[in-house]
């Protein structure tokens, strides 16, 4: 029997995650590190942003080897946190310098972590024609120059010899 204001408690045997071994709070070694860290790190807020952003990277839209990043380090704010995989959150710390086919997102996060760093610059060419038609005006003119210095080769080749 049980009087009046307690409540009963089941202890769970499994985690939610799916492991057996549970600690006495009812979660895996895993689990608890991972909720202490969120703690420690993230102000308890890495789970709602993990929740927000649907457990998949914000960029490439996968739901494996998930990490939160911080918009602005050590400010734990819902709103400056971002959901990524460990190779977008790579791309994003480990880029020295963006190429030119970097997608948008990438770049606003690695121009926030790396402020005042020179970026490579893009061409500013809409389509694919414009970009063909200044390769071939490139080509005729390494053309041109190549005969223009056959040509002078030529003069000096045969020029007439005063003797």
């Amino acid at each position: 029997m049980v009087s009046d204001g307690a409540e009963l408690k089941q202890e769970s045997l499994w985690c939610s995650c799916g492991s057996l071994l549970v600690n006495r709070h009812g979660r895996c070694a895993g689990c608890e590190r991972r909720r202490r860290l969120s703690l420690e790190r993230f102000g308890g807020l890495r789970e709602a942003a993990l929740l927000r952003d649907r457990y998949r990277c914000r960029h490439c839209r996968t739901r494996d080897d998930l990490l939160v990043h911080h918009r602005r380090p050590g400010v734990n704010v819902l709103r400056l946190l971002i959901t990524l995989c460990r190779r977008c959150h790579s791309r994003v710390h480990n880029t020295l310098r963006p190429q030119y086919e970097f997608p948008a997102l990438l770049l606003t996060l690695w121009r926030e972590s790396h402020p005042g760093v020179a970026e490579q610059q893009v061409f500013p060419w809409d389509d694919i024609a414009e970009v063909r038609d200044f390769a071939a005006q490139l080509t005729l003119f390494a053309i041109h120059l190549e005969s223009a210095s056959v040509v002078r080769q030529a003069e000096v080749d045969f020029a007439p010899q005063c003797a």
